[in-house]
This record gives C-alpha cells, sequence and structure tokens, in this order.
C-alpha cells in the first residue's frame, strides 16, 4: 500500500473543503463564486471535514478487500 498519494489527496481534500471558511471569516471579499458554493454545500466546518474523512475511509475499506482476496 503506498500512502504518499492517500495522504497527499486527502491533504488536498482537506485544504479545498475547510479554505472556504478561512475566506469568509479573514478574507471576505474573496468569498464568491466557486468558494462561496462550497462553503453553502459545507455550511460548517466540522460538516466539511467529513469528506476528506469519508475519502479515507472508504480508500481503506477497498484497499483492505484488495489485499485480502484479489492479491
Amino acid at each position: 500500500m503506498n500512502t504518499g498519494p492517500l495522504l497527499f489527496t486527502v491533504a488536498l481534500l482537506t485544504i479545498i473543503s475547510l479554505y472556504p471558511f478561512y475566506l469568509k471569516k479573514y478574507k471576505s471579499h474573496k468569498y464568491k463564486g466557486f468558494w462561496k458554493y462550497m462553503g453553502d454545500i459545507n455550511r460548517t466546518p466540522g460538516r466539511a471535514i467529513h469528506y476528506p474523512l469519508a475519502y479515507l475511509i472508504a480508500y481503506l475499506i477497498v484497499d483492505l478487500i484488495y489485499i485480502t482476496y484479489i492479491q
């Protein structure tokens, strides 16, 4: 199991999920367009963190199934 791409992807998803809330609080003049759309979908930072965690859990489950049954 190669963890480099997995960690990079989870880190990138976390940044993309939480960045709209940073913009909304500290740089409200940049909170528009795509970032406003992402912030409106997620509503809260706690809810936004579910996407990277769900990706990580799903990846680990699929990898575990692959290692156990296919390899």
